[in-house]
């Protein structure tokens, strides 16, 4: 089967590529980086055995063409928008005896070529119509197709975060069967450069060595994190807490500069999110290492807000299903306790508080920001987003039956479970300081079977709400009126 794989580029001009990052770098600067960036691009693609590589060049008036490698042939993009010349670039592919096609640009220069070959072997052995390789921002780094279809470049939001999604409907309008691969990212800003070098070294040589040498450039001009500040006092900032990096990973990606910091015992990225000073840190699994870094970071940063995220089982009969989000309205220690020849018991039986402040005493159940929760639950109601609230129990050993599970939901009345919630409540507790607690759903607490769970789409989805909760928080205060009461499940 002829296959073609077309690359939309252009001519590296100062001014004229990268423009976004051309913002902190300067036009020259972003312009040398895009030419690396353009060369590992064209350079890969040539390796691609039994593909025709075409590259289709925006020539922005010029009519002199840049010469790529021998193996990689050079056209003029034409159209009115991205849409039409995406359009154009795919019917001269066909035209020309190319029986399946993808499109990429030079914005991935580090694509796993593998992505590339999966979604010709998509096409190739008939299992989709059109192949989309989806970006972080909301486009696509690929696309395949069988054939152009009239209509399916029409009416596109491009530069948009809403692309894929809108494409995905136009080609199910058309009756088209649809094929994704893995998710990738574009390199557009400064925290995309740190990105790429902190992956292995597999590809984009030249873009990799561009990029060290842009950023350390710029080591010796600034500070890796500038904050901006409030009467005497730095700006606090906001203390995001998960057990592993899985569940960090998109919300580290949507900073804008970072730097990786280190304490004696704890690593943690530091940067922004718009004017919002986040700090992110990986702890690590348990309660032990959830206080100690909550701990350790509170009394380092004194922040304004603590989010703990991650992912968390569902307890039978909570009405909550894999991928499913929940805000915890209190958390709930379900260890800590007796066990006795009637049962176990809580701390309040053994007359053993856990926390004691001024006249209160905490036993087995940990509060949590009632404020910061409703937010949540409004932002969520404004989005149409699936969110539940109810008791969260922490737990050192997780339940690994039914029957466990429903044990803890008689004595506790919980929705989920999780492995640190608690630990980080209690140290926020004891600071002052509020916290708010996201997890998406990664399993049913049931009879422990590892195939049942999906664990990458728990995680993402409570990073993807936990990001607009933080762009929430960045909005101009506005008055509002009381707070409703919302229903706890």
């Amino acid at each position: 089967m002829n296959k073609g794989l077309i690359i939309f580029a252009r001519k590296p001009v100062p001014g004229r590529v990268k423009t976004r990052l051309a913002q902190d770098v300067g036009d020259q600067a972003a312009a040398d980086l895009y030419a690396a960036m353009l060369d590992d691009v064209l350079e890969n693609a040539a390796k691609l055995d039994g593909i025709r590589t075409m590259a289709f060049w925006a020539t922005d008036g010029d009519a002199n063409l840049p010469l790529p490698a021998a193996q990689v042939e050079s056209f003029v993009q034409s159209g009115m928008d991205l849409g039409a010349r995406m359009a154009a670039a795919f019917e001269y592919a066909f035209d020309s005896g190319m029986e399946v096609c993808c499109i990429i640009g030079t914005d991935s220069p580090d694509l796993p070529a593998e992505y590339i070959r999966k979604a010709f072997d998509h096409l190739d052995n008939d299992e989709a119509d059109a192949v989309f390789g989806p970006a972080e921002d909301g486009g696509y780094y690929l696309l395949g197709l069988k054939q152009c279809w009239p209509g399916f470049f029409q009416d596109i939001p491009w530069s948009t975060e809403v692309v894929l999604e809108t494409s995905l409907k136009r080609a199910g309008e058309l009756g088209l069967r649809t094929a994704l691969l893995p998710i990738w990212y574009d390199l557009d800003e400064m925290k995309d450069l740190r990105r790429l070098l902190d992956s292995p070294e597999a590809s984009a040589p030249r873009t990799r060595e561009a990029a060290h040498k842009l950023l350390q450039g710029r080591m010796g001009l600034e500070p890796p994190i500038t904050l901006k500040k409030t009467g005497k006092h730095s700006m606090k900032p906001i203390l995001i807490i998960a057990a592993v990096p899985q569940e960090t990973i998109l919300l580290e990606h949507a900073l804008g500069t970072t730097s990786r910091m280190k304490t004696v015992a704890y690593q943690y990225v530091e940067g922004a999110l718009g004017k919002q000073h986040i700090i992110i840190c990986a702890a690590g699994i348990g309660k032990i290492n959830a206080a100690a870094a909550t701990a350790a970071l509170i009394e380092r940063h004194r922040p304004k807000l603590v989010i703990n995220t991650g992912c968390a089982g569902a307890y039978p009969g909570s009405g909550l299903s894999i991928g499913d989000l929940a805000v915890a309205s209190e958390e709930l220690l379900g260890d800590e306790g007796v066990l006795t020849s009637e049962g176990w018991q809580d701390l309040r039986s053994m007359e053993l508080p856990y926390l004691v402040q001024d006249d209160r005493r905490y036993y087995n159940n940990i509060p949590l920001s009632k404020h910061a929760a409703e937010k949540a639950m409004q932002l969520a109601d404004c989005y149409g987003v699936s969110l539940a609230r109810g008791r969260f129990i922490t737990v050192s050993t997780c339940s690994g039956t039914r029957q466990r599970g429903e044990d803890l939901v008689r004595h506790f009345g919980a929705i989920t479970e999780n492995m640190e919630g608690g630990a980080v409540a209690l140290t926020c507790l004891r600071y002052g300081i509020n916290c708010l607690e996201i997890r998406g759903i990664s399993n049913q607490v049931d009879e422990r079977d590892m195939n049942m769970w999906d664990i990458p789409l728990a995680v993402e989805a409570a990073q993807r709400f936990v990001l607009k909760y933080l762009e929430e928080m960045g909005r101009p205060e506005q008055k509002e009126s009381p707070h409703q009461t919302v229903t706890e499940l």
